[in-house]
């Protein structure tokens, strides 16, 4: 787009309509199911966008929208890493409570570990899809859905002292335990680039 004298890069994309995913949530916590059949297709999105060769930058409930029929899709690829911007200067450094303490540049990312970009949020997302499909009184629990899901920065900032950390690793349920522990390993991560793919971690409902 022109402005004045001066050009400036846009990205145009299409239109999609859908609730934002903090929204959802909220109105479908009554419905497990629902919820435990999200996650699972946020474990299928997270792999399509790695196959795909690239990584978001910026995973949060604002940029992830939830059609009426049900299907996740990302939008604001305006932070997007891609293998041909690797080593350009990037603005976006992702949503504060989904984003790893040591991830406050893109210093170190590379060719070789971009797709790590996307790690540490996609765990916070789909952590607290499948912790809420098995207990959805922990959204009232931990005050969720102010700018967040399950978790905020001041858990990965002070993990010990965390109340909602404390809430997941007491819980009575042992996969919601074993939800705290993977948190816990993504937080102790030295940098977000060491993060690990996110992946099927919670067991399925009814296996608790």
């Amino acid at each position: 787009i022109k402005v004045g004298v001066k050009w400036y890069p846009i990205l145009k994309m299409d239109w999609i309509p859908g609730a934002p995913l903090d929204r959802y949530i909220e109105d479908h916590l009554n419905v497990p199911a629902t919820l435990e059949a999200l996650a699972d297709q946020w474990v299928s999105l997270c792999k399509s966008l790695r196959q795909a060769d690239l990584a978001h930058g910026d995973l949060q409930h604002g940029n992830i929208l939830v059609t009426d029929q049900s299907q996740l899709k990302l939008i604001d690829y305006d932070g997007v890493y891609i293998p041909a911007v690797i080593g350009l200067p990037q603005n976006e450094i992702g949503h504060r409570h989904y984003q790893h303490p040591s991830r406050t540049s893109d210093e170190g990312v590379s060719a070789s570990n971009f797709r790590n970009v996307d790690n540490f949020p996609a765990q916070v997302i789909g952590l607290s899809l499948y912790a809420l499909s098995i207990d959805s009184t922990l959204w009232e629990k931990t005050g969720a859905g102010v700018e967040n899901l399950l978790f905020r920065d001041v858990d990965y900032n002070d993990p010990a002292g965390s109340k909602t950390l404390n809430l997941l690793r007491n819980h009575a349920d042992a996969r919601i335990r074993i939800i705290a522990q993977r948190i816990d390993e993504a937080i102790a991560a030295r940098n977000f680039l060491d993060v690990s793919p996110f992946e099927r971690l919670a067991p399925r409902r009814g296996s608790g």
